[in-house]
């Protein structure tokens, strides 16, 4: 399984209250990755773009803090999928998908863990580049 057919949606465990909600990714669900670095946007002004690139060793997961972030994922072989966030779903993103993540409210929060360190040789910035990975 490769490309779009391989970003994995994860259900966190709600549990809820009379004074909000807690939410639970447990480890059955991560047990294959080994998460190394971690990061998360919060306070951007309505209408950032993040994102806008492709890792080729990286696999990443979102999970997001509150509604408000639009995921877009492209693969190489031009499949698409657009996610609209939800606090109770986590998105497992592996290699070689092309990610986009638009903001459109300030209180929306996205925490990402990643499974590489940063090194700027993993990335793809360039659409045109990402396309022709494979070629």
């Amino acid at each position: 399984m490769s490309g779009i057919s391989s970003v994995r949606r994860i259900l966190l465990d709600e549990f809820p209250s009379g004074s909000g909600g807690m939410y639970v990714l447990n480890t059955p669900h991560l047990e294959s990755h080994k998460f190394v670095r971690f990061f998360f946007f919060a306070g951007l002004q309505p209408g950032t773009i993040r994102g806008d690139h492709a890792h080729k060793r990286c696999g990443q997961l979102f999970i997001s803090m509150g509604e408000g972030v639009k995921i877009e994922l492209r693969d190489t072989e031009g499949k698409a999928l657009v996610i609209n966030s939800d606090v109770r779903v986590a998105y497992y993103v592996p290699p070689m998908i092309w990610v986009t993540l638009t903001f459109f409210s300030e209180s929306a929060k996205m925490l990402v863990a990643a499974t590489e360190e940063f090194s700027e040789e993993d990335y793809i910035r360039r659409i045109e580049d990402f396309f022709g990975v494979l070629e």
